[in-house]
């Protein structure tokens, strides 16, 4: 049984929004693709007619600067609720993740719990942070967040994540 204790900063949920949108990384560039597709595709598809495509041109130019303007609203509401989330993650005061065989137990001030290794979908990390994820394909990023922080040293958070992935392993085959 391991058990690792920590208090959650701002700077530890940004880290997990950044996380969580690198795993979109398909999404992002396949609306990129598309991007450079539409402004090929007016040259293309009217290659005498130099004003409907510079029509279309325009159109598609006008609609990739809102797609741009809307990405970086997105990152900016992010930045906002992680500095927001100091306040709410202060309320929760001290983590206390402890794993086992059978699964893992959360406490906090707020809250008591434990989950069977069955419902992580995976055990993920990056230079950060651990995540225990239990999102579906497809859908919002959800996960435990353990900062690498709260280790003494980085070793000791290799060994942590080995023994996680073993027991996730060993119930979810």
């Amino acid at each position: 049984m391991d058990e690792v204790q920590y208090t959650l900063t701002r700077n530890d949920f940004w880290h997990l929004q950044l996380y969580a949108i690198s795993r979109q990384k398909r999404k992002l560039l396949l609306i990129i693709i598309l991007l450079v597709c539409l402004f090929i595709l007016p040259d293309r598809l009217f290659p005498g007619d130099r004003s409907l495509s510079l029509f279309f041109f325009t159109l598609f130019f006008a609609v990739t600067v809102l797609i741009v303007i809307l990405i970086f609203s997105i990152l900016f509401l992010m930045w906002r609720a992680a500095s927001r989330s100091n306040e709410t993650l202060g309320k929760k005061g001290v983590h206390v993740i402890t794993i086992s065989e059978q699964g893992t137990q959360q406490r906090n001030e707020i809250n008591n719990g434990t989950s069977s290794w069955r419902a992580y979908k995976a055990i993920e990390e990056d230079k950060h942070n651990i995540y225990f994820v239990t999102d579906q394909p497809g859908r919002g990023f959800m996960s435990i967040l353990i900062p690498k922080r709260a280790f003494e040293s980085p070793s000791q958070a290799e060994h942590f994540v080995a023994r996680a992935r073993d027991y996730w392993r060993k119930q979810v085959g």
